[in-house]
């Protein structure tokens, strides 16, 4: 097992293959992985990394309520078998308690919290954590960041990111790196969402190194061009020759829209709206490959997007959790394939490659608005 998982991480060559037909999920397993215990009820918003040698690390929101920040704090777990078991939150592999988790910096005011985690690893090895800072609908703190040079054991407490040369209509304080991310040519490309106060603005932010400063790139939509239309959550996927693609709910939860730079994200073309697709949301895209953790992974052209969906549309519940795919380099993604039933409150799912079972595991979660659970589901991809 030890040669296989070195193979995968050693440089192996992409898929390109472009599958025959259409897909359908073979769901081989679905288990609770964390639940609400006394007021911390509400636990969701997951986010995952692979880290180099396997292990993968799983962080995740709990609270009262999906609303509520008040008393919000991110949790940590990790597991050494891709999935199969999980350590107890916020302790390591060893059984010691994580050094910052649960996580809710101290200069954090009583009435806000972190409203959502991302997480990644830099091209150094280094584990970066993200939170936001705010109380939903009243007031923003921006992003705060944690650093672990060990391998997660231990973590700083967090500070405060400040972007440069943000745009005016961009405050600090409602600038949140939790939408999605690629790093290519160990450069870390983070895709943000920015509230100027009189709409949501999708940012690109962009590190050279691993995560000590941090550059504006562009504005994915912009109020002065995308006035029609309130987006947020934009997805990223690098699809080669400098082209990266970015789909996104927009504000009414009525539809799904896509836009496209082909200058690696300098400037950005129309938006399209492309609810015929599926009314989808938080899309957080990965190529086979880029899963399996192969080189060159933008030239597989088959995507599988972690999603949830609106089943009704113009509604924000309830929630569905699915995927999508695409099989040409994200020019059409046809294929909505859902992972379960719809419930009250869900979504923010991520994905990650188990190499000694050969299945895809999306991690995400299902339940009310105020008592949710984390929700793992291992699944194949069959063609016909």
């Amino acid at each position: 097992m030890k040669k296989f998982i070195m193979s995968l991480r050693s440089g192996s060559p992409p898929e390109t293959d472009i599958p025959d037909g259409s897909p359908t999920l073979d769901i081989t397993g679905t288990k609770i992985v964390s639940s609400g215990i006394g007021l911390q009820d509400w636990h969701g918003r997951t986010a995952v990394q692979v880290l180099t040698g396997g292990i993968v690390v799983l962080v995740y929101r709990v609270g009262s309520a999906h609303p509520v920040n008040d008393n919000g704090e991110l949790h940590i777990r990790f597991s050494n078998d891709y999935g199969a078991n999980w350590t107890d939150a916020n302790k390591f592999l060893d059984g010691s308690s994580v050094t910052n988790f649960p996580w809710r910096p101290s200069v954090y005011p009583s009435y806000q919290g972190p409203g959502e985690p991302w997480i990644l690893q830099a091209p150094n090895g280094d584990i970066l954590v993200f939170g936001w800072r705010i109380d939903y609908g009243v007031e923003g703190g921006g992003t705060y960041m944690s650093r672990s040079t060990d391998g997660g054991k231990t973590f700083n407490e967090g500070q405060k990111i400040t972007v440069n040369s943000l745009p005016g209509d961009c405050s600090q304080d409602s600038n949140y790196m939790t939408n999605d991310h690629f790093i290519l040519n160990n450069v870390i490309y983070i895709s943000c969402w920015n509230n100027d106060g009189l709409g949501s603005i999708s940012t690109l932010i962009k590190s050279e190194d691993n995560g000590a400063t941090w550059d504006f790139v562009s504005k994915i939509t912009d109020n002065d061009i995308d006035t029609d239309i309130a987006n947020y959550e934009a997805g990223l996927c690098y699809v080669g020759n400098n082209k990266i693609i970015t789909m996104m709910r927009n504000g009414s939860n009525n539809g799904t829209l896509y836009k496209i730079s082909t200058d690696m994200g300098q400037t950005w073309g129309a938006l399209s709206d492309v609810t015929s697709w599926g009314v989808t949301a938080r899309h957080r895209f990965q190529q086979r490959s880029r899963l399996k953790q192969k080189s060159n992974w933008w030239l597989d052209p088959v995507i599988i997007t972690a999603i949830f969906t609106h089943p009704t549309p113009g509604s924000s519940q309830p929630r569905r959790n699915g995927i999508q795919i695409s099989k040409d380099f994200g020019v059409t993604f046809p294929y909505v394939l859902n992972l379960d039933i719809a419930y009250e409150d869900g979504g923010y799912n991520d994905l990650f490659y188990n190499p000694i079972t050969d299945e895809y595991v999306c991690m995400a979660y299902r339940g009310l608005l105020t008592d949710a659970d984390i929700v793992q589901y291992n699944f194949k991809i069959i063609w016909s």
